[in-house]
Parts: structure tokens; sequence; C-alpha cells
């Protein structure tokens, strides 16, 4: 993708995880991008997803927390879970 081209990164990784559900780097790739277009309910389960698949995955259990964070509506259970 070309620099800063999320939207078609969004669409081309959506693809990506909807055709390999069990896909972990798919999955998290998908919810990262989910994420820094700021749709950070959406990204949640594709980033549960991914870590799931590959509990080894650093960054996806970093880029959880941060969508945890920033979920409008953040209860204290998702704060406590992203920490």
């Amino acid at each position: 993708y070309k620099s800063g081209d999320l939207v078609t990164a969004e669409t081309e990784l959506a693809i990506a995880a909807s055709g390999d559900p069990n896909n972990a780097d798919a999955a998290g790739w998908y919810g990262f991008i989910l994420l820094k277009r700021n749709k950070p309910v959406a990204a949640v389960p594709y980033l549960e997803k991914a870590i799931a698949l590959k509990p080894a995955s650093v960054e996806q259990y970093t880029n959880l927390g941060n969508a945890l964070l920033l979920k409008p509506g953040r209860t204290p259970a998702d704060t406590n879970r992203a920490l």
C-alpha cells in the first residue's frame, strides 16, 4: 500500500481476515488497521482472535490494550484488562 493509504489497507485486510479466519496475522493486522482508523470497538474481536490463534504475539497484546483504552464508553473492566 502507498504510505498512509489506510482505506485500501483496511479493505484488503478485511478480505484477508474473512477469507482465512484461522490466520492470526491477517486478524492481527486487520485489528491494527481498524485501531489506526479510530475504530477500537471493531478492532477488539480481531485482536482477540489473533491472540487466541497466536498467543506469543506481544504486538497484538499491546494493540488490544490500546483498543480497550480507546473504546468509547470504556468500562473499569476494559481498563483493568488493558493494563
